[in-house]
């Protein structure tokens, strides 16, 4: 039998659906026991009292192992009032505001209404801040729903500028690609997709 270019064609094509259907995901990959382990991590984290990134976190590692149980019902109330204590705060950050929204939005019933201090960081990154604080900002308003929504004609200006600062670090440029991507239209994201080039 000769071996034409269309049968090495159907191989390549049989063996790419063989690998594909036993690709690891998560859900995969970890063992029972690695997810238990998990759990109590996450468990502890919640349990800890003033630290809103590790109730945040544990909250969003739930949701990424599937575990519904502790994101709906009575639990989720008291998550649900450590991220709202986190967020009334004096000493509240946009990084805090970002951190307790995300984590809310996941909680069944759980409404969260960002303090003084919260809200004050979100609108001062909003107005100018570097794309780190802006990102955290846009996704703390998107995640709490709040009105008005952010001026996206500003978010681009602010990233061009940021972006062709030169002084602005990697992790910088990926949180406003990040942000652009998801905030911006097509004419608005393209000047900032045209400088990843410098970037990188």
């Amino acid at each position: 039998m000769r071996i034409t270019p269309l049968w090495i064609f159907a191989f390549m094509v049989l063996s790419t659906g063989f690998m594909g259907g036993r690709a690891l995901t998560p859900s995969s990959f970890l063992s029972t026991v690695d997810k238990d382990r998990l759990r109590k991590v996450f468990a502890d984290s919640i349990a800890k009292e003033n630290d809103l990134p590790s109730v945040s976190y544990a909250v969003l590692g739930y949701k990424l192992l599937g575990d519904t149980s502790v994101l709906e019902g009575g639990q989720a109330a008291t998550i649900c009032k450590k991220l709202q204590a986190g967020v009334d705060s004096g000493d509240a950050t946009v990084a805090n505001a970002y951190q307790a929204a995300s984590a809310a939005k996941e909680l069944k019933g759980c409404k969260l209404k960002l303090g003084a201090a919260a809200s004050k960081a979100v609108s001062s990154a909003l107005a100018d801040g570097s794309p780190t604080h802006l990102y955290h900002a846009y996704m703390a308003q998107i995640a709490t729903g709040a009105t008005p929504a952010p001026d996206k004609a500003n978010i681009a200006k602010l990233l061009s500028a940021a972006l062709k600062n030169h002084d602005s670090s990697l992790a910088d440029s990926g949180y406003a690609f990040n942000l652009a991507a998801m905030a911006l239209d097509g004419k608005e994201a393209k000047g900032i997709f045209d400088l990843i080039e410098d970037a990188v």
